[in-house]
């Protein structure tokens, strides 16, 4: 729903602000994602993913929702 004030408005756009700014902010790399087990990845068989896919995660990465 789109606010009908001006301060409406600024309050919507600042807390949309803090959830894009919060959502850039969750790592996606393989060891925050839910299939990964510490050694591998679940979905390829507990294999080891490449350097340059654990850095960044993959397309079917899960976010694991752990704070740490």
């Amino acid at each position: 729903m789109i606010p009908k004030t001006k301060q409406g408005i600024q309050a919507q756009i600042a807390d949309l602000e803090r959830e894009i700014s919060f959502l850039k902010g969750i790592n996606t790399s393989c060891s925050e994602c839910a299939n990964f087990s510490g050694i591998g990845c679940r979905l390829a068989g507990d294999h080891l993913p490449p350097p340059e896919v654990l850095a960044v995660g993959c397309p079917e990465w899960v976010w694991n929702e752990v704070p740490f």
